[in-house]
This record gives C-alpha cells, structure tokens and sequence, in this order.
C-alpha cells in the first residue's frame, strides 16, 4: 500500500511541475514575440550625441572603472529617447550628488529590452 501511494505521488508530482514548466514556456514565448517587443530608439542629434559624449566622460571621471563606456551611453541614450527626456545640459552641469543619482539610478533602474525606467524611478534632471 505504501509503496503504490509513493508511485502515485511521484507521478502526480512529476505532472504537476511539467504543467507548470509548460505554462511557464508558453507565457514567455507569448510575451517575447518580436512583433509586440517594443524597438528601443536609437537616434540622437549632434548637439544630444555630444551632450551624452561628455556626460559619459564625467561618469568616468568621477567613477573610473565603473561603467563601460558604450554601456553608459546606451543607456543614458535610451532613456532618453524612449521612456524619460532628459535636460541633457543640466546633468551636464549638476552637482556631484544630482549626477551620481540621475546616473547610477538610469543604470540600475532601466530595462535593456524597452529603454523604460523601473521601479518608478525618476531622474532629478528629466524634463
């Protein structure tokens, strides 16, 4: 008797958790299609592109060996063509403590699949 119940059990279980896994996958391929993901924006002006350039160098200077170049600029590029415009020249000239928040919260809150902010975070220096 015990050892049918155990039978029993695993085989419940097993089914169990493969439905779940199946759910799962079907959830993620739904959401996923590349018809309904949204395409980040790319394009920035000369005047922005030179803006981001030097915002990305006091990033630098401030944090050496903190961000990747490229990876900063993207994501500050992001956010502000997709989700937040930002007061680029404000930044620019921002105090150390307003900088280090717009930057380190963009970085951490922004997702790299939408160019969205997260976590209802809001730079000090959005429009």
């Amino acid at each position: 008797m015990n050892q049918l119940f155990k039978k029993k059990f695993k085989k419940v279980w097993f089914l169990s958790n493969l439905v779940l896994y199946l759910c799962k996958q079907t959830v993620t391929r739904q959401t996923l299609k590349p018809d309904k993901m949204k395409t980040i924006n790319w394009e920035t002006t000369h005047k922005e592109k030179n803006l981001i350039t030097k915002i990305v160098k006091r990033a630098h200077q401030l944090h050496p060996n903190q961000f990747e170049h490229i990876s900063l600029m993207m994501d500050v590029v992001a956010c502000h063509n997709n989700d937040t415009p930002l007061d680029l020249k404000k930044l620019l000239t921002s105090d150390d403590s307003t900088f280090n928040h717009d930057i380190f919260g963009i970085v951490n809150n922004i997702c790299r699949n939408t160019g969205t902010i997260q976590n209802c975070f809001l730079p000090k220096c959005s429009k």
